[in-house]
């Protein structure tokens, strides 16, 4: 099967026509896909089923559909489109473990590109703040660090299966954060640390929040939906 036979398979589950201006980026036409399967993922294995790495990349999603099904069945008897927005937590003793894991496999995938700066500011992060509203943060400068740093990897990193790239505008619905993207692409990615380094951030969003770099600080806060 090619991109564009798989990308036509896709576009029969959303019952969508292709068009010739999709074919310029045959992921472009799919964000919202997972939503199809809302709100318990039941069929979403049709979206997988071409993949070499079908059922690792269902593994990965199907954790959202649980953490999300309660606001999803919320949002359909109410009458709206349900989205993924997992409902926050309370658990700040699980949010700030999660915080810390996240730091250091942070520092362990530094060590694996060999990127000694982004390593030595990591060292420099030993706290992790929970926030109940998102707090202004100035300075991002770390955060943009380590997204051009995991940027650069991703496209290093090669796929096991060409054809998965097609599915990175639709995790962009799922999740709308680079990291979170790559880390549910993960098991289709060739050239990559054995250790899934970005594990504590995709638990720290089932718990309904997401999280920032501030100078030394994690800042961890619940989602805005």
């Amino acid at each position: 099967m090619t991109k564009l036979d798989y990308a036509k398979h896709l576009a029969n589950l959303m019952q969508i026509n292709l068009y010739s201006g999709d074919l310029k980026d045959l992921s472009a036409c799919f964000y919202g896909l997972f939503e199809e399967f809302m709100p318990y993922g039941d069929g979403v294995d049709k979206v997988f089923e071409p993949l070499v790495c079908a059922k690792d990349l269902q593994d990965r999603i199907m954790p959202l559909y649980e953490a999300n099904k309660d606001k999803a069945n919320a949002f359909i008897k109410a009458g709206f489109t349900p989205i993924f927005s997992p409902l926050p937590s309370n658990d700040k003793a699980k949010l700030i473990a999660l915080g810390k894991s996240h730091i250091d496999s942070l520092k362990k995938f530094a060590e694996f590109i060999n990127d000694k700066e982004l390593l030595e500011r990591l060292k420099r992060v030993h706290e992790v703040a929970i926030w109940d509203i998102r707090e202004a943060i100035w300075k991002l400068n770390l955060d943009e660090q380590l997204y051009k740093a995991i940027t650069k990897w991703r496209h290093k990193a090669e796929f096991i299966d060409e054809k998965a790239a097609i599915l990175k505008e639709a995790y962009g619905s799922v999740v709308a954060d680079a990291l979170l993207i790559n880390y549910l692409l993960y098991p289709a990615l060739r050239h990559k640390p054995k250790e899934d380094f970005l594990k504590s951030c995709f638990e720290i969003y089932l718990l309904g929040h997401l999280c920032e770099f501030d100078k030394h600080k994690l800042e961890i806060y619940p989602l805005a939906v």
